[in-house]
């Protein structure tokens, strides 16, 4: 669970798809995968791709698109999600945020987005549905939660540590004894 917090929601809503993501659209993530997600800048890659001849641009397209499709179909079916996931509008947008980060936020959002990408499929899933969760709030639910949020970081580390055992022992306990303990809380 605490990697799963540790992932970050910021780093699925700005980052989770653009390493893999080509520079320009079209051809469903296969440039990432022939770079091995490994590349100069978005302006690096359309210079190159700009001094292609047509030729060129044919065959680099058809060798990216022999590489995506010798992937597993799982493969190839998560990268084509990923795409479209984001128009070539947003990605230029999410390119622009994260080109204005300092760098140490950018290594830190990278990061995150590594360690998001190393959870299980599962684990992604309750991420993603937690980050839904979350921007269906409206802003006095947001403030009320980001003022937790601080509290919650203002606690000594023994005492965060206190609380998070607190809470697995009440998770484990069935509802209706929760529910008691609950209304007990709050009604002192």
């Amino acid at each position: 669970m605490r990697r799963l917090a540790r992932a970050g929601l910021l780093v699925f809503g700005v980052l989770c798809a653009l390493p893999t993501l080509p520079a320009r659209g079209g051809d469903g993530g296969a440039a990432a995968v022939e770079r091995g997600g490994k590349s100069g800048s978005s302006a690096e890659r359309l210079e190159h791709w700009r001094n292609l001849t047509p030729e060129q641009r044919a065959q680099k397209r058809e060798s990216l698109q022999r590489g995506f499709r010798s992937l597993p179909p799982e493969q190839q079916a998560q990268i084509r999600e990923r795409a479209a996931r984001f128009a070539p509008a947003e990605r230029r947008q999410l390119r622009q945020r994260l080109a204005a980060l300092p760098p140490e936020e950018q290594q830190k959002l990278r990061e995150r987005v590594a360690e998001f990408r190393s959870l299980a499929p599962e684990e992604q899933q309750q991420l993603r549905a937690r980050f839904a969760e979350l921007r269906s709030l409206d802003s006095e639910q947001r403030a009320r939660l980001q003022a937790n949020r601080k509290r919650w970081q203002a606690l000594a580390p023994a005492e965060r540590e206190r609380l998070r055992g607190a809470w697995q022992r009440l998770r484990q306990l069935p509802a209706d004894e929760r529910q008691k303990i609950l209304e007990r809380t709050l009604a002192e």
